[in-house]
């Protein structure tokens, strides 16, 4: 998922619609990344925190390949306490990091 809009606690519940995408469409995984969105609230929909060190692989650097977790480093300008959400799709990552040209 690269955006989300709306309360997080649409998000509770989704597992078992994420399962069915992911079955019906073949996909190995979903991943969400997201700041600023509660632990518990990403839990109840299914997703599970990965770690940088974990043995499961998620990718994010598709072009070229890069079967690796990487950490996603983010900034964002607000008062201190001050509510916010980013999520992949607010960010440059979503991108591919290198395309070929053919002249």
């Amino acid at each position: 998922m690269v955006d989300f809009i709306g309360p997080e606690s649409a998000l509770t519940g989704l597992g078992t619609c994420f399962l069915e995408v992911l079955s019906q469409t073949g996909a190995e995984y979903l991943d969400f990344y997201s700041a600023g969105i509660a632990m518990d609230i990403l839990e109840a929909a299914g997703f599970t925190y990965l770690y940088v060190e974990d043995d499961i692989v998620v990718p994010n650097y598709f072009e070229p390949f890069l079967k690796k977790n990487v950490q996603i480093y983010y900034m964002i300008s607000t008062k201190v306490g001050e509510k916010f959400r980013i999520v992949k799709g607010d960010s440059d990552q979503d991108r591919p990091n290198s395309l070929e040209v053919s002249i």
